[in-house]
């Protein structure tokens, strides 16, 4: 009896689906609900909406350009030093931008001009 596997991309984002009996990679077989508009497969679970995908603390820093990231360190604020205590944890290995307090922290170092005006949404897309 061969098994529908539902193919997700890198970021989980739902592709086609196969109807086979050998088990592809990186496919899953549970279906995505049909109520979901916009259906990813993240960490074993469906969910809907532009789930961004997780990056590495060097990937997420790599997303600021070297004069904010130069600002940023050069910092005495409380609220950004925490923050980038966090970022560089050792024992950290992703930074999901899906949380909203990371979200939180990047539109807080807009506000702090520590990134241009709107380099928040770029960061968060």
């Amino acid at each position: 009896m061969t098994q529908f596997q539902y193919d997700i991309n890198n970021n989980g984002k739902f592709i086609k689906v196969f109807d086979t009996n050998e088990r592809i990679e990186n496919t899953t077989l549970t279906p995505p609900p049909e109520s979901m508009a916009n259906p990813c497969f993240i960490n074993g679970t469906w969910v809907d909406g532009n789930y961004l995908k997780l990056l590495s603390p060097v990937e997420f820093k790599m997303l600021f350009t070297s004069e904010e990231r130069i600002a940023i360190k050069a910092s005495t604020d409380a609220v950004v030093q925490d923050f980038f205590e966090l970022i560089n944890d050792p024992r950290l290995t992703q930074v999901d931008r899906n949380l909203q307090s990371v979200k939180d922290a990047i539109a807080y170092l807009e506000f702090k001009g520590l990134i241009a005006v709107g380099r928040s949404t770029e960061i968060l897309a």
